[in-house]
């Protein structure tokens, strides 16, 4: 159970510095293109000069904890499969 453990937390981990890292960056482009729009639009296409934004960050975190909980749901196959290895046979080479 304990190498399951260490497994899942490290798998919890990596998952969330790439959470993060993915909202800090699409936050950041977003704030972009609010304040200094770099997507033009065609105004004989459409009724607007470029792409507006609206962030909602309720909307965000849920994204990302939701996220996050279906990471954790899935990440406990594999780390179940590691807890069945035995080491010794695992190391063993024959």
């Amino acid at each position: 159970v304990k190498i399951q453990s260490v497994f899942f937390w490290q798998s919890i981990y990596i998952c969330t510095i790439g959470i993060a890292l993915g909202i800090i960056l699409a936050v950041s482009l977003c704030l972009l293109q609010q304040y200094f729009p770099f997507i033009k639009l065609d105004p004989k296409v459409y009724y607007v000069n470029y792409v507006q934004v609206n962030l909602n960050m309720i909307k965000i975190a849920v994204i990302a904890l939701g996220t996050l909980a279906i990471c954790g749901m899935l990440l406990l196959i594999p780390t179940y499969l590691v807890n069945k290895i035995n080491p010794i046979k695992a190391l063993r080479f024959d």
